[in-house]
C-alpha cells in the first residue's frame, strides 16, 4: 500500500514535471517565435538601409549628372547666340553696304544725269530752214479767221503770194506773256493787237545768222485773238513762238 501510493506521488510528480517541460518548451517555442520574428524584422531592417542607400548613391549621382550637363548646355548655348548675332551683324554689314552702293550708283546716276549736258537748242534760223507747211492767208482783216494758227516754234508756215495784203489770226490762250514773229524780211510783217491789251517789246529786227528772216517780240497782257498783218510782196516764211517770262 506504502508502495502503491509512492506510485502515486511519483506518478504525480511525474506529471506535473510534465506540465512544466510543456510549459518550459512553450516558453522556448514563444522565445524561437519571438527571436524568428526580430531576425525578420532585422533582415527587413537591413534590406531598407540597404535601399535607403542605393536611393542616397541614385539621388547622388542624378544630382553629379545635372550638375555636370548644366553647364554643357550653357556652352552650346553661348555658341548659338553668338552665331546668331554674326549672323545678324553680317546681315546688317550686308544691308548697309548693299544700301551704300545703292546709294552711290543713285548718286553717281543723279550726279551723271546732271552733268549730261542738254542738247542744244535749235536756234530760229535753224528752224525757219527746214521744210514749212502751206498756209493760205487772208486777204482781208475781218476774214483773218480763216487762217487761224497757235504759238508754236515746231511749226513754220508757208505763206503765199495773194498781194500786199495778208492777214493771219494768232490765238493766244494766255496773259502775261511774250510773242515772238520770225517773218521773211520782205514780208513786212507787223502785229495788230485787235483792241487787246499787248505792247511792243522789240521791233522787227533782221536776225545775226539769217538777215533774211526779221523777229520782232509783243508783251501779251491779255489772252485772245491778235492778227499778223503782211504787207510786203512775194512768197514769205512766218513763225510764231510764245514765250512765259
Amino acid at each position: 500500500m506504502f508502495y502503491a501510493k509512492k506510485i502515486e506521488i511519483t506518478l504525480g510528480f511525474g506529471s506535473k514535471s510534465n506540465e512544466v517541460l510543456q510549459e518550459k518548451s512553450s516558453i522556448h517555442s514563444t522565445n524561437e517565435n519571438f527571436l524568428d520574428i526580430l531576425q525578420v524584422i532585422t533582415v527587413n531592417l537591413s534590406i531598407s538601409f540597404l535601399w535607403i542607400q542605393k536611393m542616397k548613391k541614385s539621388i547622388l549621382l542624378i544630382c553629379l549628372w545635372g550638375c555636370q550637363t548644366k553647364p554643357t548646355e550653357t556652352t552650346t548655348d553661348v555658341p548659338e547666340e553668338i552665331e546668331n548675332t554674326e549672323n545678324t551683324e553680317d546681315t546688317e554689314s550686308t544691308e548697309d553696304t548693299e544700301s551704300t552702293e545703292d546709294t552711290e550708283n543713285t548718286e553717281d546716276t543723279e550726279n551723271a544725269e546732271d552733268t549730261e549736258a542738254p542738247p542744244a537748242e535749235t536756234s530760229p534760223c535753224e528752224k525757219l530752214a527746214q521744210a514749212a507747211t502751206d498756209l493760205q492767208p487772208a486777204t482781208l482783216l475781218e476774214e483773218a479767221s480763216q487762217a487761224l494758227v497757235l504759238p508754236d516754234d515746231t511749226n513754220v508756215w508757208n505763206i503765199p503770194d495773194t498781194g500786199t495784203e495778208r492777214f493771219i489770226m494768232v490765238e493766244v490762250d494766255t496773259w502775261m506773256a511774250i510773242v515772238h514773229v520770225y517773218a521773211s524780211s520782205s514780208a513786212d510783217a507787223n502785229v495788230n493787237y485787235m483792241g487787246l491789251n499787248a505792247e511792243l517789246m522789240q521791233p522787227p529786227q533782221a536776225l545775226d545768222d539769217c538777215p533774211e528772216y526779221t523777229q520782232q517780240s509783243h508783251i501779251i497782257h491779255e489772252w485772245g485773238s491778235y492778227v499778223v498783218h503782211l504787207q510786203g510782196e512775194g512768197p514769205a516764211k512766218l513763225m510764231i513762238s510764245l514765250e512765259n517770262p
